[in-house]
């Protein structure tokens, strides 16, 4: 169907305000640890599950209106390729847990990922509780940020551009959506809403992509609290310990 007003309005919304909005929450964060703020890093979890979840239930909404929830959301023809998707997901996200199961067994990987976790340290939970409101954060991205930006703007973008043109610009702005983590993290961010997209596409349905997505920052969570809650020079006790 043809891109309303609805349409141009909320693609204005997710491509210009909200990597605004995400840069000014990061920041108002940062203020609230520095200033040894109790629940900062909670309170900005909810601020972002809230308009996450805003955003995604405006574009269920309007599917549902435009009678085309059913399809998007994986409900129609489930074919050759819908298997293949979602066995390639289901391979991705064991291989993400895995992962993290081998880092944690040895110092090394350890310290290595320290080194890579440390610039994020600041949105990693830093505590059992801050982990409980992380995994809800992680659950709410995998499924709002796909709805948002996998199936609402590639299917708007798709109507001006190529689909493959669509998926690359797609990604380029779940990047930027991202722009708070810095240059690498626009890259790293933006891959991954490729690897998404190709998800997306190949399944025609948000399921594998909602699953890997949720996986990989429930992952990154867990990581980075085991890794970044260590003292210096504890890494080869802990691995020792997983052994």
């Amino acid at each position: 169907m043809t891109p309303g007003l609805f349409e141009h309005g909320l693609f204005a919304i997710v491509t210009l305000l909200m990597p605004l909005w995400a840069q000014r929450q990061y920041r108002v964060l940062l203020n609230e640890i520095e200033a040894g703020k109790a629940d900062a890093r909670v309170n900005a979890y909810r601020r972002t599950m809230a308009v996450e979840w805003s955003l995604a239930i405006l574009v269920l909404v309007r599917w549902g209106v435009r009678g085309q929830l059913p399809g998007v959301m994986g409900a129609g023809d489930i074919g050759t390729a819908w298997w293949v998707g979602a066995a390639l997901a289901a391979i991705a996200s064991v291989l993400l847990v895995l992962q993290t199961v081998v880092v944690l067994r040895s110092a090394e990987r350890i310290g290595q990922a320290r080194a890579q976790l440390e610039p994020l340290q600041s949105i990693i939970p830093a505590s059992a509780r801050e982990g409980r409101y992380f995994s809800a954060l992680s659950a709410t991205a995998g499924i709002c940020e796909e709805i948002v930006y996998r199936g609402f703007l590639i299917a708007y973008l798709a109507w001006f551009f190529p689909l493959w043109a669509a998926v690359a610009l797609s990604s380029v702005v779940f990047g930027l959506g991202h722009a708070y983590q810095g240059a690498g993290g626009i890259v790293k961010t933006g891959l991954v809403g490729l690897a998404m997209a190709g998800l997306f596409v190949l399944t025609g349905s948000l399921w594998a992509p909602i699953l890997v997505h949720a996986v990989i920052d429930l992952n990154s969570g867990y990581l980075g609290r085991k890794v970044l809650g260590l003292p210096a020079g504890a890494a080869a006790a802990s691995a020792a310990r997983q052994d």
